[in-house]
């Protein structure tokens, strides 16, 4: 099952050695520069998450929310990456995934 974690130290080497396939590296930037990239728009309120294949690191998703400034929107998934691992190998990202039992500040909600 595909579950998302909070990135933090106990995980971010992990994530940031992740690499998109070799189709996919002219659409997808690697978690390094979406990183960076979040660093240079602090309003865009980044929120860094793993994607995990039971307790695997197989992607990363960037989040943003509580948006500074009108030239922001609200809430929106900045950035989305999975290894090759489960791209292709017909490994969905459920709805639930970003389910409300995980809160956008990595706490549960019951």
């Amino acid at each position: 099952m595909i579950t998302l974690r909070p990135l933090d130290g106990g995980n971010r080497d992990a994530v940031l050695a992740l690499r998109v396939s070799s189709e996919q590296l002219a659409f997808v930037s690697s978690v390094e520069d979406s990183l960076r990239e979040a660093e240079e728009e602090p309003g865009g309120r980044a929120m860094q998450w793993a994607l995990y294949d039971g307790e695997i690191p197989v992607g990363f998703v960037l989040i943003s929310d509580n948006v500074e400034g009108p030239g922001y929107i609200a809430q929106y998934l900045w950035k989305l990456s999975s290894t090759r691992a489960i791209s292709g190998a017909g490994t969905a990202l459920p709805p639930s995934t970003l389910s409300p039992s995980t809160s956008v500040d990595g706490r549960a909600s019951r």
